[in-house]
C-alpha cells in the first residue's frame, strides 16, 4: 500500500469542514462517510488523506475563480487554464489503455 503523506493544516480544515457535514443528509460527506463506514480502518485513513488533499484543491481553485471573476483579463486566463487541463484530462483518459478486467 502506498505511503500516506502527512497532510497540511489548510488540508486538515479542508476535511474537519467536509467531516463536520457527515449527518446531514444529501450533503456529499453524508454519502462519503457513509460508505466508508463498515470499510477496514487501512481504506478510511487511505481515503480520508485523498479526500482531505482533493477538498483543499478544491478550495484553492474556487477562490482562484471568485478572485478572477474581479477582472476581465484574469478571467480570460482561468478560462484558458480550465481548457488547457480539460484537454489534458480528456486526452489521458483518452489515451489511457483499457482496464485489465476489461476485454
Amino acid at each position: 500500500m502506498e505511503e500516506i503523506k502527512k497532510l497540511t493544516q489548510a488540508q486538515i480544515d479542508a476535511y474537519q469542514k467536509f467531516y463536520e457535514k457527515r449527518d446531514v443528509e444529501g450533503h456529499p460527506a453524508n454519502v462519503f462517510f457513509g460508505m466508508l463506514q463498515g470499510a477496514d480502518p487501512r481504506i478510511q485513513k487511505v481515503m480520508a488523506n485523498k479526500a482531505a488533499v482533493l477538498l483543499e484543491s478544491a478550495g484553492i481553485i474556487s477562490q482562484e475563480i471568485e478572485e478572477s471573476e474581479k477582472s476581465p483579463k484574469k478571467k480570460e486566463e482561468m478560462l484558458r487554464g480550465l481548457q488547457k487541463a480539460a484537454v489534458r484530462m480528456q486526452s489521458s483518459v483518452v489515451n489511457a489503455p483499457p482496464p485489465k478486467d476489461v476485454e
